[in-house]
């Protein structure tokens, strides 16, 4: 873990420590696992960004290869590596982003993400 493909991006997933939006600002936040989702989640992303032009878009990933993608297909952007599923990195990444809705691409369960979610009362869906 500290030397393989997993070691980047620690701060995010262990901490919670993702890009830090005002509370004004209108975000989303959508979670794609990997290549596959980042690819599924295109269209999607290309809808927001043109009917929502003031919106700003959150994309997380959980691998390497999937963030080499998303930041090469979304340079504009904030991509960063989905926190772990502990209630405290959960916690501070929805406190420093703020979205007023999450998506997740395909069907990756993430319990505390989706329950902390609820309780503050931010939809969550799949696509």
């Amino acid at each position: 873990w500290r030397t393989g493909r997993y070691r980047q991006g620690w701060s995010e997933k262990l901490f919670g420590k993702v890009p830090l939006f005002s509370s004004d600002q209108s975000c989303v936040w959508l979670h794609a696992v990997s290549v596959g989702e980042v690819q599924l989640l295109r269209t999607l992303i290309e809808a927001l960004q043109h009917d929502y032009p003031h919106l700003t878009i959150a994309l997380s990933t959980t691998t390497q290869t999937g963030m080499e993608l998303a930041r090469r297909l979304y340079p504009k952007l904030a991509c960063f590596y989905m926190p772990i599923d502990f209630t405290w990195s959960i916690r501070r990444a929805l406190d420093r982003l703020n979205p007023r809705m999450i998506i997740l691409g395909e069907l990756e369960v993430w319990p505390n993400l989706i329950s902390i979610s609820s309780q503050q009362q931010r939809p969550v869906c799949i696509v």
